[in-house]
This record gives structure tokens, C-alpha cells and sequence, in this order.
């Protein structure tokens, strides 16, 4: 091969069009693959009128499609199945009260922090007054859920008893196979209001913990996540993340509380 051949070669493979990445593709289909979770309102769940997937997960999603300037297509997915279904292409994005841990930065990708929740128990009124009396309990919490690791940590001599959803543990909790659920203290206080008004449960003051909830996109792709994470800082600074707070947590909601957080630049990296 001569010296000139080998320069058109080099030459041919510095101007080679570069590969389209996961933004390009979601632009060029003009639709955008959310992975979403209906068994934790008010984050995901099936609206009864209308039938469609709804909740605060579902109005950021939307908004980040807005943000990209395309359509929105929800695939609903059990919790374990979240970073599988990212990891497998299935879907572009997760947006499923994923917590942010160093332990899924290995797998995937994790957007700023939208959400900070605060683990809490639900169980038979009066039965908790303190983190102490749950060391030796049996705590119910969904496969798949990162609720398993914050037993773990915070009460490391209960029992935890693993159901398929957050409606079978409650299930389990009423007929006595658990002492209490695990769950986001929005969640629990949520399924609290679809309960019989008889089940005498309560969700006492007893943090197990914090954590931050973020967003999810395949490992590696960079513009992706950048894309994401500058519609969350939009969402803040225009007023919009705070619209969607108050629909879904305000004072006129089904489970009220405070918004003490910011929307910001925060990451977390695998250990």
C-alpha cells in the first residue's frame, strides 16, 4: 500500500461520521422511552378516571420530554425490573422514585436529585414509638427496592419480608405476616388513604433514613444525562418543580408535607 493510500486511510477514518448516541436517536424518533412504576403514588400510579399512568414522576417525565422538544412514551415496570429494563434498551430513561445510590451508579447513570424522601414505617397505631422497638420486628418491602438496603443499615436485626408490590405488603402487614411496611413516608401516608377507615394503621415519626430520588439513563451516555439534568435545574428556576410538588404534596393533597430541598446540582458516583 503506498504512503498516499495509507494517508486517504487516516485521513478517511478522522472524518468518519461519529455514532449517533441516545439523545440523537430519541431527536431523530422525536420520542423519548420512560420507564415508570405504578405501585408508589403519589409517584406513579394509574389515575381511575382516566386510566393513564399519572403522578409526580409522570408530570417530571413530561416535563424533561418538553425540555428535549419531544413525545413522551411510558412503559411500566415492576421495581426490579428498572435498571434491567434501562441496562437492555428497553427504555431511555427511568423516572421511578429511584433512589440515588452508589451502588446503582455502577450499573447506570443518575440524574441531579428531583425528590429528597424520608423513610418511614407504617404499622398498627400505637405498636412504634421508637427505632429501638423495630429491631427485632418483621418489616415488609417490595423486590427490587433499594427499602431492603435501608433496613438493612438502619435496623440491622429485623427481619425484612419481601413482597411482589407495596399493596401486597400492606396486604401482608393486616394479616399479621409483618409487624410493618417500609416505604417514602409519602408513599405510606398515600396508601393509608385508600385503606379501610377500620385498619387502624398510622405512620409514626420514625425516620429510618434519607435519600434522594433521581432519574436514570444508561451508563455512558453523557448528553443524555447533561440533557436531563439541565431540565431539572429548568424545572427549578422556573417555578415548575414547585408547581409539581404542590399538586402532588401540597396541603390539598392526599399526603401533605413540607418541600425542604432544592433542586441543584448534586451527584453521586459508584464506589
Amino acid at each position: 500500500m503506498s504512503f498516499n493510500t495509507l494517508a486517504l486511510v487516516a485521513v478517511g477514518g478522522l472524518f468518519s461520521p461519529a455514532r449517533a448516541d441516545g439523545l440523537d436517536e430519541i431527536r431523530r424518533a422525536g420520542e423519548i422511552r420512560v420507564g415508570v412504576v405504578t405501585d408508589i403514588a403519589p409517584f406513579g400510579y394509574i389515575d381511575p378516571k382516566t386510566q393513564l399512568v399519572a403522578g409526580y414522576d409522570i408530570d417530571f417525565a413530561k416535563f424533561v420530554a418538553q425540555q428535549l422538544g419531544v413525545k413522551v412514551a411510558f412503559t411500566v415496570l415492576q421495581r426490579d425490573d428498572r435498571l434491567p429494563a434501562l441496562k437492555e434498551k428497553r427504555v431511555d430513561l427511568v423516572v421511578a422514585a429511584l433512589i440515588n445510590a452508589p451502588e446503582r451508579a455502577k450499573e447506570v447513570d443518575m440524574s441531579y436529585s428531583y425528590f429528597v424522601s424520608v423513610p418511614k414505617i407504617a404499622a398498627k397505631a400505637g405498636r412504634f414509638s421508637e427505632l429501638s422497638q423495630l429491631q427485632a420486628a418483621r418489616i415488609c418491602a417490595p423486590k427490587g427496592s433499594f427499602l431492603l438496603s435501608v433496613i438493612k443499615e438502619a435496623l440491622p436485626a429485623a427481619t425484612p419480608v419481601i413482597s411482589d408490590t407495596n399493596v401486597q405488603a400492606f396486604q401482608n402487614l393486616m394479616k399479621g405476616d409483618c409487624d410493618a411496611v417500609a416505604g417514602s413516608a409519602a408513599a405510606l401516608r398515600h396508601q393509608l388513604q385508600r385503606m379501610p377507615a377500620d385498619s387502624g394503621l398510622e405512620v409514626p415519626d420514625i425516620p429510618l433514613s434519607m435519600k434522594r430520588l433521581s432519574m436514570a439513563v444508561h451508563k455512558d451516555e453523557t448528553r443524555l444525562l447533561d440533557a436531563v439534568n439541565a431540565a431539572l435545574l429548568q424545572a427549578e428556576k422556573s417555578g415548575k418543580a414547585i408547581r409539581m410538588f404542590e399538586r402532588h404534596f401540597g396541603k390539598q393533597s392526599v399526603a401533605p408535607q413540607m418541600r425542604a430541598f432544592k433542586i441543584y446540582a448534586d451527584t453521586v458516583k459508584a464506589e
